[in-house]
């Protein structure tokens, strides 16, 4: 008989303690925990993959203006003085109000938890179709770290194709924000994104797209 209950009891003790977690109080926590200013007092590598060149660039923050960005190598090799100006104006100069800021994706309140690990919680929200139309076709997770309750990344992804437009079918839309410690004992800052789209518009037009880019090699140097 306690072989039968004792299970019993735990998965309801498991639920009871689940239930008293307010998630979407812990979302709000862990975005607030980003450093969205890390810019301003970090030097980083830039690791972009896009229309299959791999750009390497190296951001530092003492420098002015467009001299803040470095392109080092482009596939491998010397960059040439073309790829050096593309890269420069693509990159333009940090701006704060420009800066991605993950609450914009959210609708308040929506988080519920998928599933938890003594490592991590996983939670599905619901994206705020008001800040981007096409955010009400995809289904979002958002992991969350416990130890120091910390976003490792959030997923955007559709599951069947839809239509965000008048003449464009979406075949597949997926993008992953990532998020870590600059360092062992630094802030947590965002640490690249994963896109891919793939579609068609107005029927003749084909589209197949990846972009990876990627944030490494954190030095701090002050404000």
């Amino acid at each position: 008989m306690h072989r039968l209950l004792l299970p019993v009891l735990a998965v309801f003790a498991a639920a009871i303690a689940a239930a008293e977690v307010d998630f979407n109080a812990l979302a709000r926590q862990a975005i607030e925990t980003i450093d969205w200013d890390f810019e301003d007092r970090w030097t980083f590598t830039e690791t972009r993959l896009d229309d299959g060149k791999l750009w390497v660039g190296r951001y530092d923050p003492r420098q002015k203006g467009n001299e803040r960005w470095q392109l080092v190598s482009v596939n491998g090799r010397e960059p040439t003085d073309d790829e050096i100006e593309d890269y420069i104006d693509d990159q333009g100069e940090p701006d704060a109000s420009e800066k991605r800021n993950v609450e914009a994706l959210v609708k308040p309140d929506t988080f519920r938890l998928i599933s938890e690990t003594d490592e991590y919680w996983l939670l599905e929200f619901v994206p705020d179709e008001n800040n981007e139309e096409l955010l009400a076709h995809v289904q979002a997770t958002m992991k969350i770290i416990k130890d120091g309750t910390w976003i490792a990344y959030i997923d955007l992804r559709s599951d069947e194709p839809f239509r965000p437009g008048f003449g464009v079918k979406m075949q597949e839309f997926v993008t992953a924000f990532r998020f870590g410690p600059a360092t062992a004992d630094g802030p947590i800052v965002p640490l690249g994104i994963d896109a891919r789209v793939k579609g068609r518009a107005f029927l003749v037009i084909s589209f197949d797209e990846t972009e990876q880019l990627s944030y490494s090699d954190f030095e701090y140097v002050g404000d």
